[in-house]
């Protein structure tokens, strides 16, 4: 896959391609994956639910294609989002979380933990959130997916039963 970062006049990065990637664990309900592709003529999004923690025992999976204009919310606020690796790091060694801003950002025993990967232009960035606040920057990312999801797969589509009935469920988590 190729990604394009393309500049304009005064300087300011145009993203024009990406994939945002999303692995939910909700405490209570299957695991899942979201995949988002924006290319500057083609996109789509990409539902997996799986059966067990490990995401191997596949569930669901549905995959539709959108006008990459569907997307111009999400890829106007991955300008300004920022991925905190930091936050990936403490996860992945298992330390204890300290020193967060935000106290619902230190897990809990319930909840959902989502891990995050952003590719744009060959570079991968990581991040990872615990049931964010509707007002932190992860809220407002959670939103505007939600939006996307519930377009992409609305109840209607002969396809998208099951992940619409699983993408109402997964937003009681944020």
């Amino acid at each position: 896959m190729f990604f394009a970062l393309s500049l304009t006049c005064v300087g300011q990065s145009k993203v024009t391609s990406y994939t945002l990637s999303l692995e939910f664990a909700p405490s209570f309900m299957n695991v899942s994956t979201l995949i988002i592709h924006k290319s500057i003529d083609s996109s789509f999004v990409e539902l997996k639910g799986y059966k067990s923690f490990n995401r191997k025992d596949l569930y669901f999976c549905d995959t539709t294609t959108l006008h990459p204009i569907e997307l111009s919310r999400l890829t106007s606020f991955l300008k300004i989002y920022k991925l905190d690796e930091k936050k990936v790091k403490k996860r992945a060694s298992k330390k204890k979380y300290k020193n967060l801003l935000l106290v619902k950002d230190v897990p809990g025993n319930d909840g959902i933990n989502v891990d995050l990967s952003l590719i744009i232009n060959e570079k991968k960035k990581k991040h990872h959130f615990w049931s964010p606040l509707k007002e932190s920057e992860d809220g407002k990312l959670m939103v505007i997916l939600f939006d996307i999801m519930q377009k992409a797969f609305p109840i209607d589509k002969p396809f998208g039963h099951k992940s619409y009935e699983y993408i109402k469920e997964l937003k009681t988590y944020f």
